[in-house]
């Protein structure tokens, strides 16, 4: 008779010890997914609870006394809530990024301003220059600037000086606005060159 028990055991030993080693690598690797995921996770509420945070206040020395963070219940039009800004005491009350507003004086009304008929609350300024143009968002409180010069940064001071004018704003105050400056590729402006104003 053959010795099958000895042979059986040996077998049965190979196959729990190569079980337990199975067992042990898919526990391993549960872990670390485990691990991977907390991490993921946490990292990424975090980035979320910072984004959603992000309070950026206005230094107080510059310019606290023509900040409203209160929107004014004194307001020109009924679409107010969906506006980037306010009217109050002739003053436009501007949107910002950051949830507040900065005071600027009402300029809808000048001479080189016209109203696009076709989307309310957004005009066009017209300096009289042609090496800039500007446009005024009303739904968004945002200025679009096109530089159309090649000499980019004399236009970029020549917008600063037209923007400071026209809006009646110090330079720390335009600085918080959100103002969008591009340039058509055939002004030769280099790609990837950082348009922003001098001030800012």
């Amino acid at each position: 008779m053959i010795d099958k028990g000895g042979k059986l055991g040996e077998l049965i030993l190979i196959i729990a010890h190569d079980n337990m080693k199975n067992k042990i690598i898919i526990l391993s690797i549960a872990i670390c997914l485990l691990i991977i995921t907390f991490l993921f996770l946490s990292l990424r509420s975090s980035e979320t609870i910072d984004i959603a945070n992000n309070n950026v206040d206005l230094p107080s020395d510059i310019i606290a006394e023509n900040i409203n963070n209160n929107r004014s219940p004194n307001v020109e039009s009924n679409d107010a809530e969906q506006l980037g800004f306010t009217v109050t005491n002739n003053q436009l009350a501007i949107n910002n990024n950051s949830g507040q507003q900065i005071l600027a004086r009402d300029f809808r009304r000048d001479s080189d301003v016209e109203q696009n008929p076709s989307v309310d609350e957004s005009y066009a300024l017209q300096p009289e220059t042609n090496t800039f143009s500007v446009f005024f968002t009303g739904f968004s409180g945002q200025f679009q600037a096109t530089i159309l010069d090649a000499n980019y940064t004399q236009a970029l001071f020549d917008l600063e000086r037209y923007l400071l004018q026209t809006l009646d704003v110090s330079p720390a105050e335009l600085c918080f606005l959100d103002i969008a400056i591009t340039a058509p590729y055939w002004t030769g402006i280099p790609e990837g060159t950082l348009l922003i104003l001098p001030s800012c």
